[in-house]
């Protein structure tokens, strides 16, 4: 079977947007940290907030990530992001439920618009040992 390529990312911001559920994994705060110049206390006081039981990344007003640099129109903490966002957009929602697929799709320009759920749970299928985490990692 020939799985097609389903995503290219455009760097556009929009997986950056919307308030909640941008977990971060207590393994990784500390490297979150030193690459802000945080102690790891000061990063989870000034950056993040408990969600469900979780630790997960504050927005700002304009509703985007407080990592997200507009001017660079990327992430502040690139090397180091939370496995949630080095995963986009292969996470548990869109690949579980079709519904949740086609509203990833039509808010990230970087789905290309002929993929179907299918393709995209294939190609997450034929990768996953390539891709930077699975669904359950979040909560490790």
């Amino acid at each position: 079977m020939i799985v097609k390529e389903v995503f290219d990312c455009r760097r556009c911001g929009s997986c950056c947007q919307g308030q909640g559920g941008i977990y971060v994994r207590l393994a990784d705060v500390g490297e979150i940290a030193r690459v802000l110049g945080l102690s790891a206390e000061e990063f989870v006081k000034r950056y993040t907030e408990q969600q469900g039981g979780r630790l997960a990344l504050k927005t700002g007003p304009d509703g985007f990530c407080l990592m997200y640099d507009p001017e660079i129109r990327g992430c502040r903490i690139h090397e180091v992001k939370p496995v949630m966002c080095r995963a986009w957009p292969f996470y548990l929602a869109p690949l579980k439920y079709r519904d949740e697929f086609e509203i990833v799709k039509n808010n990230c320009p970087g789905i290309k618009q002929d993929v179907k759920w299918e393709d995209f749970v294939a190609y997450y299928r034929a990768h996953q040992d390539v891709l930077p985490w699975s669904p359950e990692d979040i909560f490790k």
